[in-house]
């Protein structure tokens, strides 16, 4: 029994096969250090006690502000506004629909 699955063109033709792609920023090599911007451990818990608002807020700060805004914000339960504020290097938004 075949084990691959063939996927076609409506007209029956093989679509080309995709190469394997590589381990994405989610799975990163076993004792590698975390990307830049990655809040410390204990932060990271309570990463779900933030609000929308404030992760939106929290999407244009730079890599090397990320975990101190993202403490703050979570110690001090920082509005939207203040957290945009308090960004100093802004990122764009790029990926935005």
């Amino acid at each position: 029994m075949d084990r691959h699955v063939h996927r076609l063109f409506p007209d029956g033709r093989p679509l080309p096969r995709l190469r394997a792609q590589s381990p994405g920023p989610h799975h990163p090599p076993r004792g590698a250090s975390p990307p830049p911007g990655t809040p410390p451990p204990a932060d990271r818990a309570h990463i779900d006690e933030l609000t929308v608002p404030q992760l939106i807020a929290l999407r244009f700060a730079s890599d090397a502000e990320l975990p101190d805004l993202a403490h703050r914000a979570l110690t001090k339960n920082m509005d939207p506004k203040a957290i945009k504020q308090a960004i100093v290097n802004w990122r764009p938004d790029n990926r935005r629909i």
